[in-house]
C-alpha cells in the first residue's frame, strides 16, 4: 500500500479545493454521488464514495508530484 506523508495529503486536499473553487460546475456531479452514497448505505452496503475520493486524491497528488517546479 502506498504511504503518503502528511504534507502530501495536505497539498492534495488544498489542490482539490483550489480546483473546486475555480470550476465548481465540474463538481456538480457530487449531488448524484451523495444520492448513491445514501442508497448504498441504506441497503447495508459499504458505500463506494471513499474509494472514489481516494482515487481522485491520489491522482491529484501524482499530478502535483509530476508538475514542473519553477
Amino acid at each position: 500500500m502506498r504511504q503518503l506523508t502528511k504534507a502530501q495529503l495536505e497539498q492534495g486536499f488544498n489542490e482539490w479545493m483550489r480546483r473546486f473553487t475555480e470550476d465548481p460546475a465540474k463538481f456538480e456531479a457530487q449531488h448524484a454521488i451523495v444520492d448513491n452514497f445514501l442508497s448504498q448505505a441504506s441497503q447495508g452496503r459499504v458505500p463506494s464514495y471513499g474509494e472514489q475520493c481516494t482515487a481522485l486524491l491520489l491522482q491529484i497528488i501524482d499530478e502535483l508530484e509530476c508538475a514542473p517546479t519553477d
